[in-house]
């Protein structure tokens, strides 16, 4: 900003003066903090919504889903589409879902998973069946394991840290692990520890996974060799429970559940659940990704100290055109 000095005073010009009324409404319209998102698929009405925490959903769009899954950084939503035969890729609030990768790269794809840190998309396909990956624009898709060693995988999670690939196989009941370089796949739980498992996820900094048992409607978890497995949550709480989404570092975990239509939260320190949402505002959901973005307000000591800032400004450039306009003494 410009300022003249007059008399040994500084002096706001117009175009100054306006400048400041402008930063006034930017300091009162500083932004808001910006809550967590939940995103979920629905089956009948084949519809995309979000639900911004403390909000209201928001349908975004319509398509045919089996499993959806959030490039966080990227701001991307990606899913799959068993029947067609494709991975879809759409940037949030930016434009038309693009297909990404068709048959026979995708062919009967069922689970799939967004490894950002590694710059990566995972899917499950009963096709083959087998495990395949691509770059996170569907380019250079590559076979990471193939039957007999991967048998009906019905959800995949990578833990990137670790170096890990994990997939869960349903019917066949077992949870398997093998290092993303290649190698051997080890089964590291199995029936009946895991029973008709539709979901999987994995929290890398705690050395946990996780799945869902839709049919004996069950939440569990385990170390990611297998050891220590417990459940967290059963019937009727966990009632019909086809899709899991993990906030690490909140240390909770979402759930969607087609029996009741609900739409719920856990607190992993407490077994304390909260349902978030219910039908008609949720209606067969068959999947779930979670953005833990937040998106932080100005602190409010900086908002008024660029406010008290600007008043000052304000207050002498007053005083000093008052004083040039006053009459001199006689």
């Amino acid at each position: 900003m410009r300022v003249s000095r007059v008399s040994g005073n500084f002096v706001l010009p117009t175009r100054g003066r306006q400048v400041v009324a402008a930063c006034l409404i930017v300091a009162a319209c500083s932004p808001r903090a910006q809550s967590q998102t939940v995103y979920w698929a629905q089956v009948l009405d084949n519809q995309v919504q979000r639900l911004t925490l403390g909000g209201t959903p928001e349908p975004l769009l319509q398509s045919s889903v089996a499993d959806l899954a959030l490039d966080v950084p990227g701001q991307a939503l990606y899913w799959t589409q068993t029947v067609e035969d494709r991975i879809v890729r759409w940037e949030i609030d930016g434009g038309d879902p693009q297909t990404i990768v068709t048959w026979p790269a995708a062919d009967d794809p069922t689970a799939i998973h967004v490894d950002a840190a590694g710059g990566f998309i995972y899917w499950a396909q009963l096709g083959g069946p087998r495990i395949m990956r691509a770059d996170l624009d569907g380019a250079n898709a590559t076979e990471m394991v193939e039957w007999p060693v991967v048998i009906d995988p019905v959800a995949v999670a990578v833990d990137s840290t670790a170096q890990w690939l994990f997939w869960v196989e349903s019917p066949g009941d077992r949870i398997m692990r093998m290092p993303l370089s290649g190698g051997t796949a080890v089964q590291i739980v199995g029936w009946p520890s895991v029973s008709e498992a539709v979901d999987l996820a994995v929290d890398s900094a705690a050395g946990k996974i996780y799945w869902a048992q839709v049919v004996s409607d069950r939440i569990r978890r385990a170390d990611l060799d297998g050891g220590n497995l417990e459940t967290l949550w059963s019937w009727p709480e966990t009632d019909d429970v086809v899709s899991i989404t993990l906030d690490a570092a909140s240390n909770k975990l979402y759930w969607a559940q087609t029996f009741g239509d609900r739409l719920v939260r856990g607190d992993l320190s407490s077994s304390d659940i909260e349902t978030l949402l219910t039908f008609p505002l949720l209606d067969d959901p068959i999947s779930l990704a979670f953005d833990p973005t937040v998106v932080a307000p100005i602190p409010a000591a900086s908002t008024w100290g660029l406010v008290a800032f600007v008043l000052f400004l304000l207050a002498m450039g007053t005083l000093v055109l008052a004083k040039r306009r006053s009459p001199r003494a006689e």
